[in-house]
């Protein structure tokens, strides 16, 4: 192995375990929550991060999705008249921030007295991810996913202050120390910019058709993260108006737990072999490929076991959490395993298509599953509760998985039946 090869995978080796310590903060914010507040409060906070996450779609408008293709093909010089020019576009994030805030508070799906939380929160996270991802355009990803790490950081200092008895947690404590984090990572990208020298150092003329093209070509993958947010979380924002915010806060317990382990391990293999894929998609020139297929089996292999130790452990862990509701609905857990493996299997296939640039039949995908998420969640859930939002969240896994997986169904009959030109 070369020096180049060796700097190369240690910097996979730091950016997986950043990942991973950032995950575990993830992980373990629902399980600090749960055991210190009632049900009721982590169904509060799981709405609050639900709509939190759909107005940060919104607002954001996926724009770096735009940009990080523009950075790739600039000198370093262009860098700060580029960045502002970003910065002007996420003006547009303000009035569209206020524009959510208005819907959310009308509807009475956002607490008046949580608006000003709610507004840093969703501007903060925006500015912060938008910047991430400038940075991994830049060959700057240990910093990028450090920089991600330090966003989750409150759950580690909530978890010493609780467990030490310095404060009794609250759920405005939490999106305290969520924004304290928050603008902690927007403050040090900002240093790290400044010591790079790629921050704007004069005003520039606004390039308002840059801007436009910008938006106009984010609108896609903008309305994709809202239908991917819509479809794993419809369950959960209908099971409040029907079920309570206990109910909430027990249904999404589950599904955290269970989605916590193949979402790391998605995460830390197609980090790693995203681009290969992409580049054998490429000199290949279709879409079957086996050895993803591979790793999409070994991936499934290993949650099947993990989930499955899941199913035998967590009973015990309830008398740790002091919710006896939990084990009253432990039924659900088979329900966001199930879910969990169906996403699972299902990722093989969105990574080929992705890579085959296929985005209009991943978009479509998407909007088939927010709608079967939506519909089974509007017609279960009223008369069957947290059993109704199961069924919904499995059927809307299986739509997902049969989706995207037809297009190889179809190759492959075809494959058989001899209509197919030699690859």
């Amino acid at each position: 192995m070369t020096a180049l090869q060796n700097i190369y995978w240690r910097k996979i080796g730091v950016i997986g375990l950043l990942r991973l310590f950032t995950g575990v903060a993830q992980f373990t914010v629902i399980i600090l929550v749960t055991s210190a507040l009632t049900l009721q409060d982590v169904g509060s906070y799981t709405l609050f991060t639900i709509y939190l996450n759909y107005t940060a779609q919104f607002a954001g408008f996926s724009f770096y999705t735009y940009f990080v293709r523009t950075i790739s093909t600039i000198s370093p010089k262009e860098l700060g008249p580029t960045l502002y020019q970003i910065w002007i576009a996420l003006f547009f994030t303000v009035g569209s921030t206020i524009f959510c805030m208005c819907i959310l508070v009308w509807t009475g799906l956002l607490h008046i007295s949580n608006i000003f939380l709610f507004f840093l929160l969703v501007i903060l996270t925006v500015f912060n991810t938008q910047h991430e991802n400038f940075l991994v355009a830049v060959r700057a990803p240990v910093i990028a996913a450090f920089l991600l790490l330090l966003r989750s950081c409150w759950v580690y200092v909530a978890l010493v202050i609780h467990y030490l008895g310095f404060f009794d947690l609250s759920l405005e404590f939490v999106y305290q120390l969520w924004i304290a984090s928050e603008a902690v990572a927007a403050i040090m990208i900002l240093i790290y910019l400044r010591a790079e020298r790629m921050l704007p150092t004069t005003v520039h003329p606004i390039d308002i058709a840059w801007i436009k093209r910008g938006l106009c070509s984010s609108l896609k993958y903008t309305v994709l993260g809202f239908l991917l947010i819509l479809t794993v979380s419809s369950q959960r924002v209908f099971l409040s108006p029907y079920g309570g915010e206990q109910y909430v806060g027990i249904f999404h317990f589950f599904y955290v737990v269970s989605v916590f382990g193949p979402n790391l391990v998605e995460a830390t293999i197609y980090a790693v072999l995203l681009p290969r894929i992409i580049r054998a998609t490429s000199e290949a020139g279709h879409v079957f490929l086996p050895p993803s297929f591979r790793i999409m089996g070994f991936m499934l292999a290993i949650n099947v076991v993990g989930l499955g130790l899941l199913y035998l452990i967590l009973p015990y862990a309830f008398g740790f959490l002091g919710k006896v509701e939990l084990a009253t609905h432990f039924e659900v857990i088979r329900a966001t395993i199930c879910f969990a493996l169906l996403y699972t299997a299902s990722r093989g296939f969105h990574y080929q298509l992705y890579a085959a640039g296929a985005d209009n039949w991943i978009l479509g995908t998407y909007t088939l599953s927010a709608l079967a998420g939506c519909g089974t969640s509007y017609l279960l859930i009223p008369k069957y509760g947290l059993t109704g939002a199961s069924v919904s969240l499995v059927f809307t896994g299986m739509t997902m998985l049969v989706a995207l997986c037809l297009p190889f169904v179809m190759r492959l009959n075809l494959s058989l039946t001899g209509r197919t030109t030699s690859r």
